[in-house]
């Protein structure tokens, strides 16, 4: 009251003074179903934790009604009993998986949802081809955890205009939002944990996704070189600041799979390592590629590419690419450099084993690059074995 009070006198002498105040801009509203103008009936089907309860809190908290299910069984049950508006149905589910869970919501006789809106949910490291998630009858995709503004923009497209908030700086916001987490969430980013992780500094964030794609090649070929040349120590080091960079743009996937490289670092595990690096740098290069997407950039990729290269079939054990690998450092070592580069093109059209392979794609990288000493380190390394 009292400083209703003091607001009241200090305005009346501002206009004796002839200063006039600036209308204040109403403040942007929640954004909430109005239930006296429509309700939206919401169905969850899910059977992992926290995620689930994030989502259930956030449909809750925009005005939605509810109900929360974990399999495909449980789902038929509700949708026999009630109808529902919208159905978040997970694609990874026990006993019946979300596309066969949708079949019969579909065709069931009993079932009180054929018509329902449904949303496939997966996982954040889940690469499945939404395309075919929609062919198969689903609304659109959404990965979890999901996105407060994607959510939002699901719920306002199916909700009656009038039941919304009228306010149209706020449909503004969402959808601007929505853009950035929908062509994040399709490279595994989350959204919402880079941003809390950059204290909700879009500013900040957008130059964390800037450093994330500044700085793959040079951190892919120093932690590839600590891997290959057995430095543990600085291998766990190098691989703890990827991880920090990963984690502070929301790539939670990728986080979990550098946690389990600086483990088996920590076990003096290298050889098991080396042996799931191909795997790692496909997940870290899904990331870098669509967050480069995202900045309109490119990126050199090295582990994706090699899935595409073509082989004469003919398999090479180890041992037969260190002899080979021999005779090339003995043209080196002739300065028969042209005849060694040959030698080694020849050896990329054989099959070999994965970490093989990209010890050797990094050897073709450094030649392209023009700088043979890295190259000749790499393959005195990989005869040493």
């Amino acid at each position: 009251m009292l400083e209703n009070l003091k607001e009241d006198v200090i305005r009346k002498i501002n206009h004796i003074r002839g200063i006039e105040e600036e209308p204040e801009e109403e403040p942007i509203p929640e954004f909430k179903i109005d239930q006296n103008e429509a309700k939206c009936y919401v169905l969850l089907i899910d059977h992992k934790g926290q995620d689930l309860i994030d989502l259930k809190q956030l449909s809750d908290r925009v005005g939605c009604l509810t109900t929360v299910s974990h399999t495909g069984i449980a789902c038929m049950e509700r949708v026999q009993k009630d109808k529902y508006n919208i159905i978040f149905l997970a694609i990874d589910l026990p006993l019946m998986d979300g596309i066969q869970t949708l079949h019969n919501i579909r065709t069931s006789k009993t079932s009180k949802c054929k018509d329902a809106i449904v949303y496939a949910l997966l996982s954040s490291d889940d690469a499945t081809d939404e395309f075919e998630l929609t062919r198969e009858g689903f609304a659109g995709v959404l990965h979890m955890p999901v996105d407060e503004a994607l959510f939002m923009r699901v719920i306002q497209k199916h909700v009656v205009a009038r039941a919304l908030p009228q306010d149209p700086r706020l449909l503004k916001q969402i959808d601007d939002r929505a853009d950035m987490a929908e062509k994040l969430q399709r490279c595994g980013v989350v959204l919402n944990e880079g941003l809390k992780a950059c204290k909700d500094d879009p500013e900040e964030y957008y130059q964390k996704l800037e450093a994330f794609v500044d700085q793959y090649e040079e951190n892919r070929g120093r932690l590839s070189q600590y891997l290959f040349g057995k430095d543990t120590n600085a291998y766990m080091s190098g691989v703890r600041e990827v991880r920090e960079l990963a984690k502070l743009i929301g790539a939670r996937y990728l986080v979990d799979l550098f946690d389990d490289h600086v483990n088996m670092s920590k076990d003096d595990s290298l050889d098991v390592a080396e042996g799931t690096w191909l795997k790692t740098l496909l997940a870290w290069e899904r990331v870098v590629s669509g967050v480069a997407d995202y900045l309109e950039r490119t990126v050199d990729l090295v582990a994706t590419g090699m899935e595409f290269e073509a082989t004469n079939g003919i398999k090479l054990s180890d041992k037969d690419v260190r002899a080979m690998v021999s005779d090339i450092l003995k043209l080196l070592d002739e300065e028969e450099e042209i005849d060694a580069v040959v030698g080694i093109q020849r050896m990329m059209v054989y099959e070999m084993s994965e970490t093989m392979r990209l010890k050797l794609v990094k050897v073709s990288r450094s030649i392209d690059k023009g700088d043979m000493e890295a190259a000749e380190e790499v393959l005195r390394a990989i005869e040493k074995g």
